[in-house]
């Protein structure tokens, strides 16, 4: 199989509704797999179906490979699409499905079977051509419909929240093939989602919606340490989102006061100056327990636990502030300690 390895682009598409209007900017690289990560409703879903074809913008342009595709139907864009309620055909087998699109290729039924044949394979459903698709469990017909999509070797593959329906395990089973299958092809991907696990653990890098716009585009190890708001912050994983003020700026270190005197690493030139109200991110499993007088010591009560596995979830309080911390040390409910974090883990945004 070789597919066409694709370059994707939006620029300020808009596509306006009675009470909702979307206006993005994207981009998908060369063999990049990008998830496009956001809460329902904020266009996730709308900005995929202008991609494939099936909805028209009304201002902005959607290219690929440097050609405009904006006004192209959808069944010459060469896309292929995993939609997230499937509709596979209930009247074809699992060949019939895989080989639906063929069917318009100028190509003969042997070689269509060779290619069925072949897919079936890469997908790991050897031998399941001739089984009725109502036979099949959840994650067999995900593959299936993985392997109709490929089929055609588009540049381009679109997948809107395609694993929704199934159950944990099953849903990093199939994350996991995606994420094989674009890579050993080499194909371009869009992967829709609101599971912020699902988008940063398969993605090349992650675009975060919120009502109608990317926020942010950058690798998940960026945007997960170094959110662009506090949006984002609290949307990507869990965070302590704290408002201070900047008391003072050494260089590199900026001195905070609000529950606590605390101390965050900045990059010099960032613009932090004194008597600006900011807000401090700290991730739970940056903080841990320590001794009192540590850098960024809070002494807390322990409100409640809970147990993860290998570590521990903790709420403590200090007063009216609360603070969530992941630690693997089990520390009884009620207890009174003292939490801290590294400056260089504390983040500020402005």
């Amino acid at each position: 199989m070789n597919p066409q390895k694709g370059v994707l682009e939006l620029s300020s598409v808009r596509r306006s509704y009675d009470n909702f209007t979307l206006d993005v900017s994207l981009a998908v690289g060369n063999g990049e797999l990008v998830s496009l990560l956001g809460p329902s409703g904020s266009g996730k879903t709308t900005t995929l179906k202008l991609i494939a074809g099936f909805e028209t913008a009304d201002a902005g342009t959607v290219s690929y490979n440097g050609k405009d595709i904006t006004a192209e139907k959808p069944w010459n864009r060469g896309f292929g699409y995993v939609p997230q309620n499937l509709v596979l055909f209930p009247h074809l087998d699992v060949g019939g499905n895989i080989a639906y699109g063929l069917r318009t290729k100028p190509i003969s039924r042997a070689a269509v079977r060779r290619k069925v044949d072949e897919l079936l394979g890469f997908v790991g459903l050897s031998g399941f051509g001739r089984r009725k698709i109502d036979t099949l469990s959840g994650g067999e017909q995900q593959r299936v419909a993985l392997a109709r999509a490929i089929a055609i070797e588009p540049g381009l593959l679109l997948l809107d929240e395609p694993f929704s329906a199934l159950d944990a395990p099953l849903r990093r089973e199939m994350r996991d093939e995606v994420r094989r299958i674009t890579g050993e092809l080499g194909i371009s991907a869009l992967f829709v989602t609101h599971n912020q696990d699902e988008g940063l653990s398969i993605s090349d890098r992650v675009a975060i919606m919120s009502e109608g716009r990317v926020v942010q585009q950058d690798r998940p190890e960026k945007i997960f340490s170094r959110p662009v708001n506090e949006f984002v912050a609290g949307f990507i994983g869990a965070a302590n989102i704290l408002p201070v003020v900047v008391e003072e700026v050494r260089g590199g270190t900026v001195v905070l006061r609000g529950p606590r005197r605390l101390q965050a690493e900045v990059k010099p030139g960032t613009g932090f100056s004194k008597g600006m109200r900011v807000k401090l991110v700290v991730r739970p499993h940056c903080f841990s327990f320590c001794a009192p007088g540590s850098v960024n010591a809070i002494p807390v009560h322990v409100a409640a636990r809970r147990f993860l596995g290998d570590r521990y979830e903790y709420v403590c309080r200090d007063g009216d502030a609360a603070y969530t911390v992941i630690d693997g040390e089990r520390i009884d409910d009620g207890a009174d300690v003292t939490i801290g974090f590294d400056p260089a883990n504390g983040y500020l945004l402005p």
